[in-house]
């Protein structure tokens, strides 16, 4: 998940690399005691596990991704990344940008 802010503006993607930013709080859970927190980078199979595309296999339903050209929180390379994993595996998707 090397890519979690790809496609964003240099300082919008060091946001990203922070670990404060919400992805990377879900992943690896909060400073607690003497754990201070990592980046979503920090683990990737962990990171790849709490991604959509950690789990495509080729039996998925019809899929319809959507995407606002002007998101700043999810990169709009995350979901040409999953419409080309499901095409990858033959699954009915479209993507549509916003």
């Amino acid at each position: 998940m090397k890519n979690i802010g790809a496609g964003f503006p240099e300082n919008l993607s060091k946001v990203h690399e922070s670990p404060a930013v919400t992805q990377a709080f879900l992943v690896n859970g909060p400073a607690l005691n003497t754990f201070p927190s990592a980046s979503i980078e920090a683990d990737p199979k962990k990171a790849l596990e709490a991604s959509p595309i950690g789990h495509v296999d080729g039996n998925e339903p019809p899929y319809l991704l959507m995407h606002g050209s002007k998101d700043t929180l999810v990169s709009p390379v995350q979901s040409v990344q999953m419409f080309n994993a499901l095409k990858a595996k033959n699954q009915d998707v479209r993507y549509i940008v916003l």
